[in-house]
């Protein structure tokens, strides 16, 4: 299996075209703020819609619907403006796409244990589309329960880092996780690891005492 800290070529075009919810575009901007490859990449396909966009307008064959979709090429994220930071760990750790959901200190969201070490903040104004978006703080070392996807899950590192049968992770890396695909990722050791993750399916854990921690925790 080839390892990618980056969004599949499938993501960023649909990103482009303004074809992915919400959730998972505003995970791609935020991959963006750190990645420079992937920047150029975007670049590159927003260059190539537009240029088929007027050769088909040349050709006077664009369709009302077509021109509609690559209009939006200029306007790859519908998100608003980055508000200003609250505290500097916001600032530092949160990139500015994800910044403009965000409107309280990282220290003051409403943080819910579901698992021993780990917490999570639903981020309930970027749920669209049947996806949903979390902020993941994991203890550093923690090994997480092999758990199972019903839906594709977008991981983007934002401190600290993680293993997983996918690779290895660090801060602006996204871990692609295919439907049906078992993984356990490790925390690296040297500090916890705070994650955006987006999913469009359900997370289930896979081993007994996942299954019966999940249970009582109603995660």
């Amino acid at each position: 299996m080839i390892m990618s800290t980056h969004p599949t070529d499938d993501l960023l075009l649909h990103y482009v075209t303004g074809g992915l919810p919400r959730p998972f575009s505003v995970l791609v901007a935020s991959h963006l703020a750190f990645c420079a490859r992937c920047r150029v990449e975007t670049e590159r396909l927003e260059a190539v819609g537009g240029g088929l966009f007027v050769a088909l307008e040349v050709r006077g064959e664009a369709e009302s619907g077509l021109e509609a979709l690559l209009a939006r090429l200029d306007e790859p994220v519908p998100i608003e403006p980055p508000l200003p930071p609250s505290d500097a760990e916001t600032s530092v750790r949160l990139p500015a796409p994800l910044r403009a959901f965000i409107r309280k200190p990282l220290k003051s969201l409403s943080w819910h244990e579901v698992l021993r070490g780990i917490s999570i903040v639903d981020l309930a104004s970027i749920k669209a589309d049947g996806a949903r978006a979390r902020l993941v703080l994991t203890r550093r070392g923690l090994k997480v329960p092999r758990h199972i996807h019903d839906g594709t899950e977008l991981t983007l590192v934002l401190s600290g880092g993680l293993t997983a049968e996918q690779g290895h992770f660090r801060r602006g890396d996204v871990m692609v996780v295919e439907p049906s695909v078992v993984h356990r990722p490790v925390m690296d050791d040297d500090e916890d690891c705070l994650c955006l993750a987006v999913t469009d399916g359900a997370v289930r854990f896979t081993g007994l005492i996942g299954r019966a921690r999940q249970l009582l925790a109603g995660y």
